[in-house]
């Protein structure tokens, strides 16, 4: 019985030495499913606002988005909004940046407005 203890003891902890040598970029890769997921949980219909939001979606009162950009000109404080409000995943993400991290985030929106650039920058920025 003490042999089946130590077997089922020691396949746990080379489990949990595995887990813990597992390279940086499989951590990359989850965070691409985990912000693919978002994406599928929240719907298309999520990620541009509308001035009457339909039962069961997420209001926007901020500002009107369109699918594959951030509306332009928005104070950080807004463009934090707006990433909350409209692309989750992203938010997410950003919000897990340092301050000077999310400040080059959004120093890049005010150059480039597009999301899939955003996202980029933002996955750059969490290596």
């Amino acid at each position: 019985m003490g042999g089946i203890l130590i077997n089922i003891v020691g396949a746990a902890l080379a489990a949990a030495i595995l887990i813990s040598l597992t390279p940086f970029s499989a951590s990359a890769n989850y965070l691409d499913e985990l912000e693919q997921e978002a994406a599928r949980s929240f719907g298309p219909s999520d990620t541009t606002t509308s001035d009457t939001p339909t039962p069961g979606s997420r209001s926007n009162n901020a500002v009107r988005m369109s699918e594959d950009r951030v509306d332009p000109g928005l104070n950080k404080g807004a463009f934090e909004q707006a990433l909350r409000d409209n692309f989750y995943g992203s938010h997410l993400f950003y919000s897990a940046l340092n301050p000077v991290q999310q400040q080059s985030v959004y120093d890049e929106y005010t150059r480039n407005n597009d999301i899939e650039h955003l996202r980029e920058v933002i996955k750059e920025q969490m290596k």
